[in-house]
């Protein structure tokens, strides 16, 4: 970049990657319409947050009571199951722009910029040039895959943009920097991405085992290194707590059988997710086939980077990076809950050995190092571009819109409505009737949480002073779920007959994925006059 300082083209560069996550990011996150299950789980622990925040002084007074209290009104959270970190901040940022799943979008798109930073800086130390720190972020967002995460409500961005600053961290030991700034560097992150999701720690460890076989006959004597264990250890111990007590389910079915109700969302492109027998070539497969299809430059580029450092030894940087991408495939191949996220904790270092490879072909023919990085840089970029522009419509989750209307047309006729909603799209549900609600006057209840007995409808309706029962007629292809075809059945019969409900009306909402659209048909039921 002739004519420019160093520091003006570092900062273009740099800013390319972050109006590449723009790019891909807010065509979504500006559509309201969310992911209706774990998505609608996440997105509302941001909302709990910020009805915390404006509640203040009720909750110190009582934090327990108005926690329950929170959810027996809005029962649907999944602040059980998932670390507090991300409902927080989303919590701050809802109080700023209202709930909703746009908020929720926009959050996550945030993380994703602050990813996209401290990959490049990552980058940069790895690769010694701005050039190709740039465009192997560039590589990275405008994968499919990865683009994808930049806005889907989902922990796993989130707790990556903090991770990502572990490794900065870690490289700047390696490269000398062995202060207590470094070593509380690496330890926040890493403590930040965990309390934000727990999976990270499978990347996080490749680090650990790189630096426990490179330095394990210096560790005790060294002190910033001793103090940075010890506190890492005393800052993970809630964490754990939480963990053990709150989401010991999450912990056995990593281990345990797949439980029947996560085989609905199996995806059919990849038979062997369903793969259980760890003595099969298949099991241990898996994550190779989905790489090969999500990141077909990053798999090629490994292998490239493989071939090429047979006859030169790698560089301390790029052997943590494949330390870390062999225990991630590893660690998330052993478990027997597989899914297409965990690709995006390999894509991180396969990503950086890509470049590296890339830029060492480039060194080869180019006797130049500024020439041969920027042809390297220019590789990257057009092999990257290429891969978005050619890569089949991507999208794992099935996205669900209009339920704010739904909301609405109940709301506007009884605005502290008691509503009970039997669907598969409850949690969704919940949600938006929490964010269209911000002086909190409804009252929610599911009736696959809180309705036991179908046979009760009729006294529960009465005892619980129901004023509207919104159910799904039809639901795509949820419909095998047992226990939602009761409840929706015996719903439907009921009011088929009943003398206290009338149908006010019937919604019919987008629902699907890429070439896979359908519809979701709502009928809502009010009290007779």
């Amino acid at each position: 970049m002739r004519g420019l300082s160093t520091r003006a083209a570092t900062l273009i560069l740099a800013g390319i990657p972050l109006v590449c996550v723009l790019i891909v990011s807010l065509p979504e996150v500006l559509r309201d319409r969310i992911f209706p299950f774990d998505s609608a789980l996440i997105a509302a622990n941001g909302a709990l947050f910020a009805s915390l925040f404006a509640d203040l002084g009720a909750f110190f007074s009582a934090p327990v009571d108005w926690l329950w209290g929170y959810y027996d009104q809005y029962p649907a959270l999944s602040v059980r199951r998932h670390p507090p970190l991300f409902g927080f901040v989303a919590g701050l940022i809802y109080s700023i722009t209202g709930v909703s799943a746009m908020s929720a979008k926009l959050t996550v798109m945030l993380f994703g910029l602050v990813f996209a930073i401290g990959f490049s800086f990552v980058a940069k130390r790895l690769l010694s040039s701005a050039v190709l720190a740039s465009a192997a972020t560039l590589l990275i967002v405008v994968t499919p895959q990865f683009a994808i995460h930049f806005h889907t409500v989902w922990l796993d961005v989130p707790s990556l943009a903090f991770a990502i600053w572990a490794f900065y961290f870690y490289l700047a030991r390696l490269d000398g920097d062995r202060s207590f700034r470094t070593v509380i560097g690496m330890v926040g992150s890493a403590v930040l991405a965990l309390y934000t999701y727990q999976p990270t720690i499978v990347l996080l460890t490749g680090i650990v085992v790189y630096l426990l076989a490179t330095e394990l006959r210096t560790f005790f004597k060294d002190r910033p290194l001793l103090i940075g264990t010890g506190l890492l250890v005393i800052l993970m111990l809630p964490l754990i707590g939480f963990t053990l007590l709150m989401a010991p389910d999450n912990l056995s079915v990593t281990t345990g059988e797949i439980p029947e109700a996560w085989k609905e969302f199996a995806s059919p492109t990849y038979a062997s997710w369903m793969v259980t027998d760890k003595l099969s070539f298949a099991y241990w497969l898996v994550y190779a086939e989905m790489m090969i299809v999500s990141y077909p430059v990053q798999s090629i580029g490994v292998l490239l980077w493989a071939f090429l450092r047979i006859v030169r030894k790698p560089p301390a940087g790029e052997v943590v990076m494949l330390v870390c991408l062999i225990v991630t495939y590893l660690a998330f191949s052993w478990l027997i809950v597989k899914g297409h996220r965990y690709t995006l904790y390999m894509a991180i270092p396969a990503t950086f050995l890509t470049v590296a490879a890339l830029r060492d072909i480039a060194g080869r023919v180019l006797a130049e190092k500024p020439k041969a990085a920027f042809v390297a840089g220019v590789s990257v970029i057009v092999t990257g571009v290429l891969q978005y522009a050619f890569a089949p419509p991507y999208a794992p989750y099935r996205y669900l819109g209009g339920m704010d209307g739904v909301v609405t047309s109940v709301l506007e006729e009884k605005p502290d409505a008691t509503l009970l909603y039997s669907g598969r799209n409850d949690a969704a549900f919940v949600f938006y009737a929490r964010s269209l609600d911000p002086e909190r006057r409804t009252e929610l209840h599911r009736a696959s949480v809180q309705l036991v007995d179908p046979a009760d409808l009729d006294s529960y309706l009465e005892d619980e002073n129901i004023d509207f029962v919104i159910v799904e007629i039809e639901n795509l292809g949820y419909d095998s779920l047992e226990t939602i075809d009761l409840f929706r059945d015996t719903i439907v019969s009921y009011m088929d007959t009943s003398t206290h409900f009338e149908l006010r009306g019937e919604h019919q909402l987008p629902y699907g994925a890429v070439e896979e659209e359908g519809t979701v048909i709502l009928q809502v039921f009010g009290r007779s006059p």
